[in-house]
């Protein structure tokens, strides 16, 4: 078989050989001329798979090694007999250590303060066991898991109560429990006076003109996501305290999970045999090192370990660049994004095993 592979999802050859030929192209070059012949078509988000795509192709199965789908057009792959599977979950460790390094970059006294987390899935469920550890009291939000639980808050609890809100929900549009541009102003308008509010979902969960109405009355914005993505404007640029491009998801580790997730499902769907798993050792040779010292605490490692300012920096440099290069810009900042290991990748030294900061950075991830 051939297979025909995004070049940024890492392993894809070692991975899919067994099945036959790799072949690996940027995303942006995956075009319905790219597909004659290729019988195993594998992408990422920014490969939007529809019908026109794959009209008068050979391909039989998709795969996408991220947890979103919305870039794939699933019913019709359904209608038309191709297989498909998404990678949900892999990279929900790397969000929730994004989630934590924005709130520990931003809140000195993260402690004392609650978080409100809007979707509780595999994100959501790794933000809230992560934020436990740094000692915050959580409202979790999830309409569709809350109708048979009383552990969880309305909407309006959440937003009303919460010194931090973070949403974690796929990209929805039927029904009671949409999420296209749930961001509204009336969802911004409920939260409370300087709360820090971040998303890392899907851009047109957002509404670009309330974001800009409320900055000034909200403590800022954390966004990895953005409405018009790939396209930001300067004026919602200049108002997000951390602006990342889509990367939250990014961890070196969880582009690994994917690609593991979705070569077993390959294997499922042709009746095929791999041995190809993912070990963190592949992504890792080497543990690394964190000195500990009081006065920086658990704030100082786990910016040692991930600096999301450094992230932030880079593509506010985007406020500089006109028209077509800014797209471009955002795209290579993804394309190109270096090797981010996960917390578990680091060893803390320095400090007693004893203390309330260890117990912090073990539940977090990291050894001591």
């Amino acid at each position: 078989m051939k297979i025909l592979a995004d070049k940024n999802i890492p392993f894809v050859k070692e991975a899919f050989n067994v099945f036959g030929d790799v072949c690996t192209v940027q995303g942006e070059d995956i075009v319905p001329e790219a597909l004659t012949g290729v019988d195993i078509l594998l992408v990422r988000s920014v490969t939007e798979v529809t019908a026109d795509l794959l009209a008068g192709s050979s391909v039989k199965f998709v795969g996408t090694a991220t947890i979103g789908t919305d870039h794939v057009d699933v019913a019709h792959l359904q209608e038309a007999g191709i297989g498909f599977a998404s990678a949900p979950g892999s990279n929900a460790n790397s969000v929730a250590e994004y989630v934590i390094s924005a709130i520990t970059s931003l809140l000195p006294d993260y402690a004392e303060k609650k978080i409100g987390i809007v979707g509780v899935g595999n994100v959501g469920s790794a933000v809230y066991k992560k934020s436990a550890a740094l000692g915050m009291k959580a409202l979790l939000n999830d309409p569709p898991k809350a109708r048979n639980l009383s552990s969880f808050s309305t909407l309006q609890e959440t937003l009303s109560e919460a010194d931090v809100v973070t949403v974690h929900v796929p990209l929805t549009y039927d029904g009671d429990t949409s999420t296209y541009g749930m961001v509204n102003d009336h969802f911004l308008s409920s939260l409370k006076p300087g709360a820090l509010f971040i998303n890392t979902s899907r851009g047109k969960t957002l509404c670009a003109e309330p974001l800009l109405a409320h900055a000034g009355r909200l403590g800022g914005y954390v966004l990895d996501v953005w409405p018009d993505e790939p396209e930001i404007s300067n004026e919602l640029l200049s108002v997000t305290r951390i602006a990342t491009p889509h990367i939250a998801g990014y961890s070196y580790d969880g582009k690994c999970m994917g690609t593991a997730m979705i070569s077993r499902a390959a294997a499922a769907f042709f009746f095929q045999e791999t041995d190809w798993v993912y070990e963190p050792e592949r992504a890792s040779e080497a543990t690394r090192e964190i000195d500990y010292t009081p006065e920086g605490g658990v704030a100082a490692v786990v910016r040692a370990a991930y600096n999301i300012e450094e992230d932030s920096g880079k593509l506010h440099k985007m406020t500089s660049l006109t028209g077509q290069e800014r797209v471009s810009y955002f795209r290579s900042l993804r394309r190109s994004y270096p090797q981010r290991y996960e917390f578990s990748h680091y060893r803390v030294r320095g400090i007693s095993s004893d203390t309330h900061d260890a117990k912090k950075l073990r539940l977090l991830g990291f050894r001591l």
